[in-house]
């Protein structure tokens, strides 16, 4: 069985200075008491990634590990982990809080919050599993906790002729977030699902669950989407915003229903007495929609960093411990692992090794994603060679 009692340093991407990462030489990272320590097997690129080495403005990450997204085997527990829940010698997957001078996931070795972590199911590959952990957080909080659509059961779909079926907009439909929160949507009986994104994969778009694709290059592309709920007289109530930026949020607002769902007007809504919802992964003020749309009733983010339920600096701001995204975000977890296990839900296709493997490759996956070259793909690295 492997340990890491004999293992002094390890290979990792370290921040050096705004935009600059190299590969470095450090000891292990520190295993807390309630963290395990894994050896990395795959890891996969977010645009956190990039934003992180990039937006470095007063050199509080310099020397911090990035990297969010991993799949790796166990081989030490922290001592508080319970016994049975993770053992030496699993395969996991899951996510980290890269960022940071202890965790990250680009290395050799890293730690990462026992309670988030999960066995791989026997039907995916180390490198699907690579692709999902900072991707299922988004769902869980996105649709979920800031959207609160019904979770999925386990074991069977929901019947949408005989259930009140939730339409729901999803911007950003072939972002990696995208394409699972389709298939997760359809599986809590969200209907229709209306996916903005480009004509070259609408193919795969639909195979997912959407149920209408709107190109969001078209100026009138929230007008399409008007038309289309107009002529089924349904109340848009619910939109996550997968890209977050001025365009994505005004579309949405636009889009979203402006009545107070009355009703009378004879559109179909299950929200009674309650304004339109809006989620997004990146911050958007709840005002500036409101000049848009003032019917709607609230904008949440999803800011997963709130997952690992311990207090964090963003910004220079702290960010206090939350304890309900903790548990919320492990029970979320469960029945990711359930679903992804029985096939109901599928990894996004996945691009491997990008430019070469281990840290050299996933430097040139930073720079891939931070030009814009990702598209309907997770970029996705093996680490068999971690060297330079």
């Amino acid at each position: 069985m492997e340990s890491a009692e004999f293992i002094l340093d390890a290979q990792a991407l370290v921040i050096r200075a705004k935009g600059e990462a190299r590969i470095v030489a450090q000891p292990l990272p520190c295993l807390s008491d309630d963290y395990i320590l894994v050896r990395t097997t795959a890891v996969a690129i977010n645009p956190t990634d990039w934003k992180h080495l990039d937006q470095v403005n007063v050199g509080h990450t310099a020397g911090c590990r990035l990297g969010f997204d991993y799949a790796g085997i166990v081989v030490a527990l922290g001592s508080a982990v319970k016994t049975g829940t993770l053992s030496v010698g699993d395969r996991v997957y899951g996510f980290c809080h890269g960022g940071r001078k202890q965790d990250g996931t680009f290395g050799e070795y890293l730690t990462a919050k026992a309670l988030l972590q999960r066995r791989i199911p026997s039907n995916l590959s180390d490198i699907q599993a690579a692709s999902l952990g900072c991707n299922l957080l988004a769902v869980c909080q996105g649709l979920y906790q800031r959207l609160g659509i019904p979770l999925p059961s386990a074991e069977r779909c929901p019947d949408i002729s005989v259930t009140k079926s939730q339409p729901l907009l999803i911007y950003g439909g072939t972002t990696a977030s995208g394409l699972l929160g389709i298939q997760f949507a359809k599986l809590s009986g969200c209907f229709p699902i209306v996916v903005t994104c480009s004509p070259d994969h609408n193919d795969y778009v639909y195979s997912l669950g959407a149920n209408l694709c709107v190109d969001y290059h078209q100026r009138d592309c929230a007008r399409q989407i008007q038309q289309f709920l107009s002529s089924k007289k349904i109340a848009l109530e619910l939109a996550w915003d997968c890209i977050g930026s001025a365009h994505s949020a005004r579309v949405c607002a636009q889009v979203l229903d402006h009545n107070g769902f009355n009703m009378e007007n004879g559109m179909k809504g299950i929200r009674h007495g309650h304004g339109p919802l809006y989620a997004s992964l990146m911050p958007v003020p709840l005002n500036l929609l409101q000049r848009i749309n003032g019917a709607i009733e609230n904008a949440g983010r999803c800011f997963g960093y709130t997952a690992f339920g311990e207090e964090f600096l963003k910004d220079g701001v702290v960010v206090p411990a939350s304890q309900e995204d903790l548990e919320y975000a492990a029970n979320f977890m469960s029945l990711a692992q359930d679903l992804l296990a029985h096939g109901r839900i599928i990894p996004i296709r996945i691009d491997v090794n990008r430019g070469g493997s281990g840290l050299p490759g996933v430097m040139n996956g930073i720079d891939e994603a931070r030009r814009g070259k990702v598209r309907a793909v997770k970029l996705v690295y093996t680490m068999d060679d971690c060297g330079q």
